[in-house]
């Protein structure tokens, strides 16, 4: 594989974006097309923004649950072991712009956010090769929902200064694995042939 170095985060946004674009494009009994879902900070999302559904990259942790990885050995390179990720994103659901009263609106976008997490459900382990180019790893990322407090996603929410809260969800990515670009040369030691036959002037024994 060739090394990319930086740009695993990115390619596992641009994947989940991917993904939640194509699926609900493809549903038949929602009306949705692929400008409704953006990957946007809710503090950037207004009623001209046109987002339905918006997708937020808010917390990057090592991901603990990974454990250590040995270093990779190709021919005669020796490249330290990558170092293990877990993204934390927030799922939020907007609402349409012409949808009149405000229970038909809050009906529409818990439908939204049901279907999201739907997705995320459906999807919760994505192939490396089914990913978006620059992620470079042979395992499998695990998509979980998770369960913030009350009061953490509050304290979340009031980051984006006067951004109107909306139904949200939180959800995590990983092990999204960051390659080095620390490397060594190393020599490898051929096996040699023992023989462990009697030498002909050892006495057998009794």
């Amino acid at each position: 594989m060739a090394i990319v170095t930086f740009t695993a985060v990115a390619a596992v946004s641009e994947t989940l974006l991917e993904l939640f674009q194509k699926q609900i494009e493809q549903r038949r009994n929602v009306s949705f097309s692929r400008s409704d879902v953006a990957l946007t900070s809710p503090e950037t999302v207004d009623a001209d923004s046109g987002v339905r559904l918006g997708l937020f990259l808010y917390h990057v942790t090592r991901d603990e649950k990974a454990g250590a990885a040995a270093p990779e050995i190709v021919q005669s390179t020796k490249r330290d072991p990558p170092l293990p990720l877990s993204l934390q994103y927030l799922l939020t659901a907007y609402p349409m712009d012409d949808e009149g009263e405000q229970a038909t609106g809050t009906l529409a976008q818990q439908r939204t956010l049901g279907l999201a997490i739907q997705l995320l459900h459906d999807n919760s382990r994505l192939e490396p090769d089914a990913c978006a180019a620059g992620l470079d790893q042979e395992r499998h990322l695990s998509i979980t929902v998770t369960s913030e407090p009350l009061d953490q996603l509050t304290n979340l929410w009031a980051r984006f200064g006067d951004a109107t809260y909306h139904p949200s969800v939180t959800f995590e990515v990983s092990p999204v694995l960051v390659q080095s670009t620390n490397e060594e040369s190393v020599t490898r030691i051929d096996e040699r042939e023992t023989d462990l036959s009697r030498r002909p002037d050892e006495p057998e024994r009794l």
